[in-house]
């Protein structure tokens, strides 16, 4: 079924939500608000409790898509960076490396050197910290995945390099993933 919207201003839609409580529902109520004609101000305020009810359900990936279509609408280079690399965040958390990093190479193309920079290493710690979280949950392969990944960035240091080889080689030799390994001495 589908929910009808009346309410256009972001006052009249907040008083709507707040009598909805499930999140269920207001999920609902909120894409119902996104697909009809309101003005960018409230799809961005809308998008924004959408994370947030996303994240809560762990719904990340739903949550990353959100707020890459809040990018688009965003009008500060600021927020689109911030939306971008959260969205790159989502995805990660939801085991989706390739739309991952498509988010923080949009959040670094309208990003200053420095911000590039910033951006880069977030995307390193956000790339481990999924691995890490993957690993434990016993979801190798995902891991593998954004291990192999980082040892393509640039910006690792030895330590960090050593790291990710060792935590590779030991998923590998589970898997018996034989030639990987040494392919991997020798890098």
């Amino acid at each position: 079924m589908e929910r009808s919207v009346k309410e256009k201003s972001w006052a009249e839609i907040d008083a709507k939500l707040k009598t909805f409580n499930s999140d269920l529902i207001k999920l609902e109520y909120l894409e119902a608000v996104l697909r009809t004609d309101v003005i960018t101000d409230v799809k961005r305020s809308a998008i924004k409790i959408l994370v947030a009810i996303y994240e809560k359900n762990l719904m990340y990936d739903r949550a990353a898509k959100a707020l890459s279509e809040k990018a688009v609408i965003d009008i500060s280079v600021r927020d689109k960076i911030e939306s971008y690399t959260k969205a790159g965040e989502y995805y990660a958390r939801s085991g989706n490396i390739e739309s991952s990093d498509n988010m923080f190479i949009k959040a670094a193309r309208d990003a200053s050197v420095d911000q590039q920079k910033a951006i880069k290493e977030k995307m390193k710690q956000i790339f481990l910290n999924a691995a890490k979280d993957f690993e434990k949950k016993s979801k190798r392969n995902i891991a593998t995945k954004f291990y192999e990944r980082m040892l393509k960035m640039n910006n690792l240091n030895e330590i960090e390099k050593k790291e990710v080889k060792d935590k590779l080689m030991s998923i590998y030799k589970s898997f018996g993933k034989f030639a990987e390994m040494k392919t991997l001495e020798h890098m």
